[in-house]
């Protein structure tokens, strides 16, 4: 495991100081602040939507106990670790994100939340997460589209979780079109 991230980390050019999970260090550079550039230092927000997008839990968490602020940070398309981790369905990570105060309601270019990108991919256990920590499953996107119209319409080939994921988005408190 350790090898992994190790590998991980130098590939995509990742340097930190000491990670205070598992005791391990997350630097090649054994706590060698002198090494970090400021080039280095801007392509951590980078590294941390990658390993949301990975689901890569353990490194993430090292990463956001060192720096809080990248919860904040999102791509050129305004997508936040949240969405990447969403669509993916990598529900540890969601969670995890979520209870470190991960926005729930942010907003790509597009206007999509998290929410429209687990819809989008049949992620319903993701969709179930987000929905109890209070996402707006009536949220348009640019051209009105919400979770409900991307669930389906979604890009998953699998119709159980289509299923689920429209009986989630229906039956979620605050529904437009719930009983």
């Amino acid at each position: 495991m350790r090898a992994g991230i190790y590998l991980y980390l130098l590939v995509f050019g990742f340097v930190s100081r000491r990670c205070r999970h598992s005791g391990m260090f997350v630097s090649a550079w054994q706590d060698d602040e002198e090494g970090l550039i400021a080039e280095q230092l801007e392509e951590e927000p980078g590294t941390f939507l990658r390993l949301a997008e990975d689901g890569n839990l353990d490194i993430l968490k090292c990463m956001l106990e060192e720096k809080p602020e990248l919860l904040l940070h999102s791509d050129a398309d305004g997508y936040t670790a949240l969405h990447r981790a969403a669509y993916n369905n990598h529900l540890e990570v969601v969670s995890y994100l979520l209870d470190s105060g991960a926005n729930a309601e942010a907003r790509t270019k597009q206007g999509w939340t998290p929410l429209h990108s687990a819809a989008n991919w049949g992620n319903y256990e993701i969709i179930g997460r987000l929905i109890s920590h209070g996402a707006d499953v009536n949220a348009r996107s640019e051209g009105s589209v919400t979770p409900l119209h991307l669930a389906i319409s979604s890009q998953c080939e699998d119709a159980e979780h289509i299923f689920h994921s429209v009986r989630y988005l229906l039956q979620a408190p605050g529904n437009c079109c719930s009983s």
